[in-house]
């Protein structure tokens, strides 16, 4: 398997949105569920994975079992520090 070590180049090329939609398809197994889970059209997901896949220059099969438990995580860890920041902000009246 892909350790994180390796992995970090790849997550550090790739755009959110795109990690997210490439979530949305591996946990749908399929690109229109996945477009409407993530509010776009199917042709828009498909060049979201397209566009990913050449960021990464591999094929969403070639990464999508190594790579999906780790993007799964960053965007996780993302979204938590995003919350604790807002949270501290507010705390702080510093909030718009």
């Amino acid at each position: 398997t892909l350790s994180l070590h390796d992995a970090l180049p790849i997550l550090n090329s790739v755009d959110f949105f795109r990690m997210k939609c490439f979530i949305a398809v591996a946990d749908q197994l399929n690109f229109t569920r996945a477009a409407d889970v993530m509010g776009i059209s199917q042709p828009a997901m498909s060049v979201q994975i397209r566009e990913l896949e050449r960021e990464t220059r591999a094929g969403a099969e070639d990464y999508a079992d190594e790579v999906f438990g780790h993007v799964e995580q960053t965007l996780e860890t993302l979204s938590t520090s995003v919350h604790r920041v807002r949270d501290r902000l507010n705390n702080q009246g510093l909030s718009r």
